[in-house]
């Protein structure tokens, strides 16, 4: 029979939510009478996450565990990798993501004939203020530096079809960021939106550190915006300089005393910071094409489980 669903989920650090999720997630993709399976990466957890997944009694279950905690996207990619479905589902372990709009996105599909369901969180209310405006800010960014039609609110929670899982696991890219990777392909796309559950165990994986490291990387791998933002900035500081000097000489020949160092100093210190932040733009575009070049696994598989 033809594999209809594979349903793929990162997981990372759930030892006292991943028991939870499975039972609901196997009670709602059993309900819709189809054949399916349920792909686990883990994403080298530090708890006892694995033990847990390994004692969970599911046919359609296959868990994968890396060996080093290798990033959500890689997750993401190593379990689109592994899925055989016509269509995939992709969706985050902390029960934020109901299972229960499973079958909203096969029935939009199938109306729709989208190749992509993008789920939208309809409210980020159980988010903090903090988090609500980074959002928001990341959103708007990416939009104007990429040009690409990102919605906002979208969420990891997607259905995807065969078709463009394969043309995702065939680009080779260092950093996949999906929420923008997908959008930018222009393939049919149709969306649903879902009320995200409050996290009922832990807290968040993506603090300050990851959202600052995502936002960067978004932005060096979708545009080179910020090149040409370095050569107007460049720009601008020559011509503040050069206003600076016209000032200082008219100083000197009209008899003016430029009182202190303080005015030097800062001019100092602020073209200093303009120089150091031009090289590290540039420097970061040529890392990225370092750490390409290198080719190193992104990820490795701990155990040798059977596909």
């Amino acid at each position: 029979m033809t594999l209809e669903l594979s349903v793929v989920v990162p997981v990372f650090n759930e030892e006292l939510g991943i028991k939870e999720f499975a039972q609901e997630l196997r009670s709602n993709l059993d309900s819709l009478k189809i054949e399916y399976e349920v792909i686990f990466i883990n994403d080298g957890s530090k708890d006892s996450t694995q033990q847990i997944i390994d004692q969970i009694i599911w046919p359609q279950l296959r868990s994968y565990e890396f060996r080093f905690n290798a990033g959500h996207m890689s997750a993401l990619e190593a379990g689109l990798k592994k899925s055989k479905g016509e269509k995939i589902i992709t969706m985050d372990s902390d029960l934020q993501h109901p299972p229960a709009y499973i079958k909203e996105f096969l029935r939009i599909q199938n109306e729709t004939s989208a190749d992509v369901v993008y789920g939208i969180r309809n409210s980020r209310k159980e988010d903090n203020f903090f988090k609500r405006f980074t959002a928001s800010i990341y959103y708007f960014l990416m939009k104007k530096l990429s040009g690409i039609n990102i919605r906002a609110n979208a969420a990891d929670y997607r259905l995807i079809v065969k078709e463009v899982r394969d043309v995702l696991i065939s680009l080779d890219e260092q950093d996949k960021i999906f929420r923008l990777l997908i959008p930018s392909l222009n393939f049919r796309e149709a969306e649903l939106s879902f009320v995200a559950d409050k996290r009922k165990y832990g807290k968040s994986k993506y603090g300050i550190k990851n959202m600052g490291l995502l936002a960067i990387s978004s932005a060096l791998s979708f545009s080179t915006k910020p090149l040409r933002w370095a050569i107007w900035i460049g720009l601008w500081a020559v011509l503040i300089s050069i206003l600076w000097i016209i000032y200082i000489f008219v100083a000197q020949i009209s008899g003016w005393v430029i009182q202190g160092w303080t005015s030097l100093i800062a001019a100092v210190v602020l073209f200093a910071g303009v120089q150091l932040l031009i090289l590290g733009i540039v420097g970061q575009y040529i890392g990225q094409i370092y750490v390409t070049q290198q080719r190193r696994p992104k990820y490795l598989f701990k155990n040798k489980q059977e596909d």
